[in-house]
């Protein structure tokens, strides 16, 4: 790496450098716009603008809507990630290697100063879930294998963006909502979501997809930042609780697939001011035809 590029790097503003960390660690080859989404959740400045200033100062490019960073340029941003503790992956602020992940596990966890986590990888061979929820500073976690099936309370007190397929427990714990701004279980076995007096202030997106235990929805009245919410194929969901009329920054609905589900009341008092999205496709509609003159942003529509 030359002079000239790591000017540019120590030239970059504090956002800029988690995003650039960000790549070189997570993201390098990945789309565009999914990267700015989770950036989003990441950082307070927009993200895009920030990428930009990233590849105007040559430490990305840009091709095909795909962010590419050089390799020596991720080597650098993996150097940074591990300072001086280059043996002890739980004092990095992110993991992406299995193989450190399961250290970092089998370690004291004082000191721990994990903030991201992203695997492709199978971990299922030596996942504790007990040992991931005492990492107290994590506010990234994307996994994509599934988990031992059961019940478990852990405490993610930062997170802000859990994405997570194949989730096998029931439930989420109580401390969880406060800062959490997406979730995605796909394919997960969870059976409740959060309790009357919980607060979530700050969720955007939730995608449930093919989550097939899902037999009815939370009380949607303490979330109603909700923009996006995707229940498609949740087979066995028979309710939607009727506090979605409120959700009025919502701007996508998905319940396709639901088969089990009666269509939700769009009526008198919906408030879906901002709906633009609404699939509908293999729902109940043996009960009720649905009411969508008060949708008056309605753009699409499948049936």
């Amino acid at each position: 790496m030359n002079s000239l590029q790591e000017t540019s790097y120590t030239d970059l503003k504090g956002d800029e450098k988690i995003i650039f960390l960000d790549i070189a660690c997570f993201f390098g080859g990945k789309r565009n716009k999914y990267v700015e989404h989770i950036l989003e959740s990441r950082i307070s400045s927009d993200p895009h603008l920030a990428i930009q200033e990233i590849w105007r100062n040559s430490l990305i490019k840009i091709r095909n809507d795909e962010i590419h960073m050089h390799q020596i340029l991720r080597d650098l941003g993996k150097k940074i990630v591990r300072g001086n503790n280059t043996e002890e992956p739980k004092c990095w602020s992110r993991l992406w290697d299995a193989k450190d992940f399961q250290k970092a596990l089998n370690t004291d966890m004082k000191g721990n100063a994990v903030q991201a986590i992203v695997l492709d990888e199978d971990v299922s061979r030596f996942f504790k879930i007990e040992r991931v929820s005492q990492m107290r500073h994590l506010r990234l976690l994307i996994l994509h294998q599934e988990s031992p099936s059961g019940n478990h309370i852990f405490y993610f007190n930062e997170l802000s963006y859990l994405s997570w397929d194949g989730y096998a427990y029931a439930s989420l714990s109580l401390s969880i909502w406060f800062n959490l701004v997406e979730l995605n279980l796909l394919n997960s076995s969870i059976e409740r979501l959060w309790d009357e007096e919980e607060e979530i202030p700050n969720l955007k997106r939730m995608d449930l997809s093919n989550s097939r235990n899902l037999t009815t929805t939370p009380n949607f009245v303490r979330c109603q930042g909700l923009v996006r919410l995707d229940l498609s194929g949740c087979t066995n969901l028979t309710e939607v609780h009727d506090s979605i009329q409120l959700l009025s920054k919502l701007d996508y609905l998905s319940l396709r697939n639901c088969s089990s589900l009666p269509i939700p009341d769009f009526g008198s008092n919906c408030q879906l001011v901002s709906l633009r999205t609404l699939l509908l496709s293999g729902c109940n509609f043996r009960h009720r035809r649905p009411d969508l003159t008060r949708l008056s942003k309605l753009s699409y529509i499948d049936f």
